[in-house]
């Protein structure tokens, strides 16, 4: 696995929307935590241990007297004004002149002394606390707030706008979301209709009408091992759609029952772009609505008019007992879509409009006649 994301794995983060990224310039990522202990009794972290280490102040070693050389009880320094260590002198005496990088002893201009001192100069994440590199100095790590190392920018381990919490540049396209920049998903490239829109502004959800027509009750007896009625069934025709043109994501019906509406069944916080499918592959779908208040605000920005094909159904109508504003349009809904019959009625749209016709334009519609329905991409909530 590339080396960042490795450390975004050990950091907890995961790029939105699925990228697949390149991420090997990330440099070495610790595949333990630092505070863990491997099953052969080893850190896990930059080299360097616990045992013999001091941090002494005084020049006193631990297990050895405070003592000068002479026996003193002092505790006192007892250096010449020679810097090098003398023949009088020693390190329990005189660290000052006589300590020396390795020795365990942290004094003079070191930054540490673990005995060993053999830590890689710099860590793509924190090291252990004992750790210390050669010549007796501090590990620089991604996350420190200092540029040190092969690390352009460092935010001090947080998202900024102008750095990443891997220590990169940010820009829309990298796969790291970074809302701080006002990124609402990155999927690792720039292009629309693949999720999240090319500039990372708005994540995308697809939207289609029907290509198939049915009757009220989704015709129960076709294509229903799993026996579904009613809203389900309904559902699972929005689903079955999108799975035989490969879109990806849960789908459910734009209808009303007794009992419910899509204002009470919907995703109502979306504030994405609800998108329409493309015919070519190369093509983008136009944009109907920007988040779930656009959609019912009584006027679309594009009629609902392609299936899941990206094929035209315009002038046609659709199954949706259901208002513009995604409440409940009517008592009749063919028996909360269960029936077919000649004597059940319910409410059509329009599938080319683009005011609030296109969810409610005629009534007492006939449950037995054949019609299209609406799909939208929209996750469960449970």
């Amino acid at each position: 696995m590339p080396p960042r994301r490795l450390l975004l794995a050990f950091l907890g983060l995961a790029p939105a929307c699925g990228s697949n990224l390149d991420l090997s310039s990330a440099g070495e990522v610790a595949l333990t935590d630092p505070g863990e202990t491997s099953s052969d009794g080893s850190s896990g972290e930059p080299a360097g241990d616990d045992e013999g280490i001091e941090t002494s102040t005084d020049g006193t070693a631990d297990g050895e007297a405070s003592g000068d050389a002479s026996g003193s009880e002092s505790g006192e320094s007892r250096c010449d004004e020679d810097p090098a260590c003398g023949p009088d002198e020693d390190l329990a005496t005189c660290p000052e002149q006589c300590s020396v990088c390795g020795d365990g002893v942290v004094s003079g201009d070191e930054d540490c002394d673990n005995g060993t001192n053999t830590s890689e100069p710099y860590y793509w994440y924190k090291p252990s606390s004992v750790a210390c590199a050669p010549g007796c100095r501090t590990v620089a790590w991604c996350g420190d707030g200092e540029v040190n190392g092969p690390e352009p920018c460092d935010g001090g381990h947080e998202q900024t706008t102008t750095c990443e919490i891997d220590c990169s540049i940010p820009f829309c396209g990298d796969g790291l979301v970074n809302p701080v920049r006002g990124e609402a998903c990155d999927d690792g490239n720039n292009e629309d209709a693949d999720g999240c829109t090319a500039d990372c502004a708005h994540e995308e959800r697809f939207v289609f009408v029907s290509s198939i027509r049915v009757r009220g009750n989704f015709e129960f007896d076709w294509q229903n091992p799993a026996k579904f009625k009613g809203l389900a069934l309904a559902d699972e025709r929005c689903r079955q759609l999108a799975d035989a043109t490969k879109l990806a994501g849960t789908y459910k019906a734009w209808l009303s029952t007794a009992s419910t509406s899509p204002s009470e069944r919907f995703d109502t916080k979306f504030t994405g772009q609800y998108r329409l499918r493309a015919k070519l592959s190369n093509d983008v779908g136009p944009i109907i609505a920007t988040g779930w208040a656009d959609l019912t605000d009584g006027t679309l920005a594009h009629p609902i008019d392609r299936d899941e094909n990206g094929d035209y159904a315009d002038l046609d109508l659709a199954w949706t007992n259901t208002k513009a504003n995604g409440t409940r349009a009517s008592k009749d809904h063919c028996y909360n879509w269960t029936l077919a019959a000649v004597n059940e009625s319910t409410v059509l749209g329009a599938t080319e409009a683009k005011d609030s016709s296109w969810s409610a334009i005629l009534d007492d519609q006939s449950c037995a006649a054949m019609f299209r329905f609406y799909c939208f991409e929209d996750p469960d909530r449970g």
